[in-house]
């Protein structure tokens, strides 16, 4: 049975968390083989080798499309490409993918609170009570399941950092509501990590030039190519068609499914623990989710109109 128009971008907005859930779990793998910044780095120039060859051949073509949001491209590859994953790289390398994958969770919400504070987006009750609880799901997970560690500032650096790509993400998904559903999605998705790869270029080349080239070994480079492939080429893709049909914040509700897919994916590759706290930190921020979509008091909130595709 072929899927419905309605059910296609749910499909894709959940198999990009699928794949996203995996590059936790890769770039934790890569600690200590390679760089946040070279992984980073070597996962969007796979990313463009794949997309170039659809793209440029029509490029005088989509040129046109583009051209008019180039600042907002900007922004979504500084933001969505060159700061996002290096700092989710920089964070595995101070705490488990487990922790980061549950951390991700508050991903719906920092979209929520983002549109709120500076898209002028209105928040009802139910969302600002959901937000509340997420927050407090994220304090459990941060402390280890005792909140009054925020006093003493006791926290993991690494959970900082994932925390850090969480906002970013959270400025992509508002950021990409502005690009009209209309422009080709795979030509947007190229120039976005283009300006994204640029970006990231001259921190690269200095790192290069410090510390020497990287050791790229058959199984880094394996890792690679799946990061360039799967979380990059494919959710990105899938991720911008969902926000373009079911709006920023129904799509990034989705990126819930990171955590209890990244935690199956770390217990089994990476042979990592998973804690009480984990389990109950997540639930909070779940539950947070569930009160801001209307889905415990069962009433709805009002959702963002679908952009009009053609």
């Amino acid at each position: 049975m072929s899927a419905t128009p309605h059910s296609r971008p749910v499909v894709l907005a959940t198999l990009a968390a699928l794949f996203w859930a995996g590059n936790f779990v890769a770039g934790r793998f890569l600690h200590g083989q390679l760089s946040p910044l070279t992984i980073s780095f070597g996962r969007w120039l796979v990313a463009l080798a794949c997309l170039a060859p659809l793209v440029l051949p029509r490029w005088r073509t989509v040129l046109p499309q583009l051209r008019p949001h180039w600042r907002a491209i900007v922004v979504l590859g500084l933001a969505g490409i060159a700061l996002c994953n290096t700092l989710i790289y920089r964070g595995v390398t101070q705490t488990s993918a487990t922790n980061a994958v549950m951390l991700s969770a508050f991903i719906p919400m920092g979209v929520l609170l983002g549109g709120h504070l500076f898209c002028g987006l209105r928040m009802t009750m139910a969302q600002t009570l959901g937000t509340v609880l997420s927050f407090c799901g994220v304090a459990f997970i941060l402390t280890h399941g005792h909140p009054a560690a925020l006093l003493q500032l006791t926290l993991n650096p690494g959970d900082l950092w994932i925390l850090a790509a969480v906002v970013c993400w959270a400025a992509y998904t508002l950021k990409l509501r502005q690009i009209p559903a209309s422009i080709d999605k795979t030509a947007l998705l190229f120039a976005v990590i283009g300006a994204g790869t640029v970006c990231l270029l001259p921190a690269v080349a200095l790192e290069w030039s410090l510390r020497g080239l990287p050791h790229v070994t058959v199984q880094s480079g394996s890792v690679l190519l799946f990061l360039g492939v799967f979380p990059s080429v494919l959710s990105y893709q899938f991720y911008n068609i969902a926000v373009a049909r079911l709006g920023g914040a129904r799509a990034s509700s989705f990126m819930h499914l990171i955590p209890p897919c990244g935690t199956v994916m770390s217990l089994m590759l990476l042979g990592e623990q998973l804690h009480w706290w984990h389990v109950a930190g997540l639930a909070v921020i779940l539950a947070g989710v569930a009160t801001a979509n209307g889905l415990l008091s069962g009433h709805g909130f009002s959702r963002p109109t679908p952009a009009p595709t053609r």
